[in-house]
């Protein structure tokens, strides 16, 4: 067949190739058809959206500056940018893009929308949550906004504030409105609503029975009630739904292994799909080989406010332990603090710069990498019930003068969110002569990430090196990261 001339020819073969989905053979058309209107954005965009769907985001991005080129003011050419240096993973330059969209269709919601959500995607969810703000008051009803909003106030550990819009957007039809419900389960377990986080999640299949999301969320309601044959089941449902969704496979294989099946295969895969998941492997093997060392099982939780409420009811209280301190170090945005006041009356006392970490948690290229600043609320401080002292500053200088102003007070208990050795270790240093047996401590962020054993349980491990401490491992969960230690009597 001799090849066509008439551009609209080309044009027709080109939307019939990506109609079909033939990324390349669309390029090639729009390529020739450029080569007799090399001044066309339209063409251009359409090529850069057919070079990325053919896996060359490189010459996809080439295609649209050259675009922009053409139109500088074009919202929808910065638009497309900004999601693909979204899909790139350059986030700051496709914040950037997403910013040139909005300046260039001010009054079009779109821009803003994907301005907060890459915001969310490079960690920085309050300034999300500040920018979708206006945008709610203004469009209280609208389901997108609300969608977004809700994500957004989730990321920012805000989970309260993001039930009433994640309600909003669950009106949205199809994928939008289950993965609305899909976050509001998440929300609800957040706040340690367990029973009504799994409705949520069922009210999300109801919508798309094989939504791989809330399946995975299922399985962790099943873990958090003992249930592990019924968790493998919602796994490997969420595996099936979903055969690339590491978290998935990895929990699969992690519930195999703890059911003392064979997991060998699926902890291949999942470590194939995600390498990170092998420090969930390693947690694993630390579950098991702490309950053959200490006679007993630690118990097992899906969610943090659940394994936190369990270790709080086996600390002491003031008649068992009179004067005892129980602390929170690392409130950040106030949830687990609220949580702890709520199951037991005061006083509580929480100890927080406000400001984030003081240094790099683990690199930032890893997934669960966190920078300098992490975690900082930008000086807010949270809202908290009467019972509870907020101490804010660095460890190192309000600690020293909270315990010369209780001298002598035991620690009945301490939820240690420090995430990062060295304040951690100050943390434990300062405590240590505190401790009593019955002494109850939780650490948030203990084991399953990649470096886990440098951080919380190396400044664990060496306390109880140094003092000769007897310990019993209360709880230890590779599904929440945390563990819950109670000081025994030597």
């Amino acid at each position: 067949m001799s090849p066509p001339h008439a551009i609209d020819e080309l044009l027709a073969r080109a939307r019939a190739a990506m109609t079909a989905r033939r990324w390349a053979e669309a390029a090639r058309h729009l390529e020739a058809a450029l080569a007799r209107r090399p001044r066309d954005a339209g063409l251009l965009r359409s090529l850069a959206q057919a070079r990325f769907a053919e896996g060359r985001p490189q010459p996809a991005l080439q295609a649209l500056e050259a675009a922009l080129r053409l139109r500088p003011a074009d919202s929808a050419l910065h638009y497309d940018r900004a999601q693909l240096l979204r899909g790139l993973g350059r986030w700051d330059a496709a914040i950037g893009a997403a910013e040139a969209a909005a300046a260039a269709a001010p009054t079009a919601p779109e821009p803003a929308l994907l301005r907060a959500e890459l915001l969310v995607e490079a960690k920085r969810a309050a300034e999300a949550v500040d920018l979708l703000t206006p945008l709610a008051a203004a469009r209280p009803e609208d389901p997108q906004v609300a969608l977004t909003q809700g994500a957004a106030l989730l990321a920012a550990g805000l989970p309260d504030e993001a039930l009433a819009p994640l309600q909003v957007a669950a009106a949205l039809p199809g994928p939008a409105g289950a993965f609305a419900l899909h976050n509001r389960a998440t929300c609800l377990a957040d706040l340690g609503r367990i029973a009504e986080s799994a409705a949520a999640a069922e009210d999300a299949l109801a919508r798309l029975p094989n939504l791989p999301g809330p399946l995975w969320h299922l399985g962790l309601c099943a873990v958090d009630v003992g249930d592990l044959p019924g968790a493998a089941a919602r796994f490997a449902h969420a595996r099936a739904a979903n055969p690339q969704m590491g978290l998935a496979v990895a929990y699969h294989a992690a519930v195999l292994d703890l059911l003392g099946e064979d997991a060998a295969q699926a902890w291949r895969t999942a470590e194939r799909l995600d390498p990170d998941q092998a420090a969930l492997r390693e947690a694993v093997a630390l579950y098991k080989d702490t309950h053959a060392r200490e006679g007993t099982a630690p118990a097992l939780f899906g969610f943090k406010p659940s394994l936190l409420r369990y270790a709080l009811a086996a600390a002491p209280g003031p008649a068992a332990m009179p004067g005892g301190l129980a602390c929170e170090f690392g409130v950040f945005t106030g949830r687990s603090l609220r949580l702890l006041a709520e199951a037991r009356p005061g006083p509580w006392h929480g100890f927080d710069s406000f400001e984030g970490l003081p240094e790099g948690w683990l690199p930032p290229e890893l997934v669960h990498g966190e920078g300098a600043g992490a975690y900082s609320t930008g000086g807010r401080l949270p809202e908290l019930p009467a019972s509870v002292t907020l101490h804010v500053g660095w460890f190192a200088d309000t600690l020293p003068g909270f315990l010369a102003a209780h001298p002598g007070a035991p620690l009945a208990f301490a939820n240690i969110d420090c995430d990062i050795y060295s304040s951690t270790a100050e943390v434990l240093t300062a405590l240590a002569e505190r401790l009593r047996p019955g002494s109850v401590l939780v650490f948030d962020e203990y084991c399953a990430y990649p470096g886990w054993r440098a951080h919380e349980a190396k400044a664990f491990a060496e306390l109880v090196g140094r003092h000769r401490l007897a310990v019993r491992t209360l709880a230890l969960s590779p599904f929440t990261r945390q563990a819950a230690m109670r000081i025994e009597p030597t």
